[in-house]
């Protein structure tokens, strides 16, 4: 989540679920924790009170910093050159597509679970 807010600032909680493939009631929770952390704001829109806007705070940007080290000591562990290791970044988002279940997979699933 924080990622997806150090490329946004500030975004809607729908928004990041959406990014992160995740619905609503996944992700409140963890938005929750990060508000009573100090890493967000979260405040109901104006216009529409179902919408819940997301800021990145002073904390949460500093964070960033952090994290960054944290990825980089990550990277270095692998031994892949920067190209590799951002070559199996690509892969590894393109598996987890690929993984994803869409409509005719839920059908298979009903189905198998029927026969069983």
């Amino acid at each position: 989540m924080l990622i997806r807010l150090w490329e946004a600032n500030t975004t809607t909680a729908s928004e990041i679920g959406f990014k992160l493939n995740l619905d609503l009631p996944t992700i409140t929770p963890v938005i929750g924790k990060l508000e009573r952390m100090g890493f967000i704001s979260r405040a109901r829109s104006v216009i529409d009170k179902r919408v819940v806007t997301v800021t990145l705070t002073k904390k949460g940007d500093e964070t960033q910093k952090i994290i960054a080290e944290i990825q980089n000591k990550v990277a270095c562990k692998t031994h892949l050159a920067q190209n590799e290791f951002n070559k199996l970044k690509v892969t590894l988002n393109d598996l987890t597509k690929a993984m994803e279940l869409n409509s005719s997979d839920l059908e298979s699933l009903k189905s198998l679970k029927n026969r069983i």
